[in-house]
């Protein structure tokens, strides 16, 4: 596009004129008086074959632009739904294994003695909401602090919900006797049940009392199922006794 300066009627006028080029030489278009901007731009347009959208083409892209941002959206919602599955199922496996860690800990440096009677291995078999909600008490030297402690895992019922909670107790000739910690282990589960297996008998039993046996157990084997989504998630680990004789 070119500008040319002509005279006309006596005066300057100023002239745009349009080429169109090619290798073989240059074509003239057409040529129109500047009398302001918007015409000069209308006219730039109309002859380089520029046009707007139609309203059958607006109306496609409008439909075509609702229907991605709807698959998007879809998309979106599907991805973050399994993100807090996902994050749901990982939070519980955290849970299930840290607890079981503990058991096993506590249980593995459990002991009996008959001297005390608070220092024994105990087992009960329970039911709560139609569901296996065992529960076990131990003396054990595991844990925080110097000397052994007596530690509980049981069910309590919240509700239609089950909780596992876990109790400290320190014996009487600690510094800090009496005080007891209870914590909940695990919010919401849906069964908790513990197994004792004796060398002597071949299938495991659900209750055990040192004080009646006499003898620690050769092994304890505890399951927990909490729920995950239509699948419950069930972790189970057998634990063996390291102090077997009576102290």
């Amino acid at each position: 596009m070119l500008n040319e300066t002509i005279l006309r009627n006596g005066k300057q006028q100023r002239w745009y004129v349009i080429y169109r080029g090619s290798l073989s030489g240059t074509i003239f278009l057409d040529s129109c008086f500047r009398r302001n901007d918007k015409l000069y731009r209308l006219l730039i347009c109309l002859q380089l074959g520029m046009r707007g959208f139609t309203l059958i083409e607006t109306l496609i892209s409008v439909m075509l632009f609702t229907v991605i941002s709807l698959a998007l959206y879809k998309t979106f919602v599907l991805a973050d739904r399994a993100i807090e599955t996902l994050e749901g199922h990982v939070w519980n496996l955290q849970a299930l294994r840290q607890t079981l860690e503990s058991l096993r800990t506590d249980i593995e440096s459990s002991f009996y003695t008959v001297d005390i009677d608070a220092s024994r291995f105990k087992a009960q078999d329970r039911d709560v909401l139609g569901r296996q909600a065992s529960a076990i008490s131990m003396t054990t030297f595991a844990g925080m602090g110097v000397g052994h402690k007596d530690v509980s895992y049981y069910v309590v019922e919240k509700g239609k919900k089950l909780s596992l909670y876990k109790k400290i107790t320190m014996p009487s000739g600690d510094s800090s006797a009496g005080e007891t910690v209870e914590v909940e282990v695990i919010a919401d589960i849906q069964e908790f049940t513990i197994e004792v297996f004796d060398t002597l008998a071949g299938v495991p039993v659900k209750s055990w009392d040192t004080a009646l046996t006499g003898k620690m157990p050769s092994s304890v084997r505890v399951t927990i199922t909490v729920p995950a989504n239509n699948t419950p998630l069930t972790l189970s680990e057998t634990v063996y006794p390291k102090i077997n004789a009576r102290l």
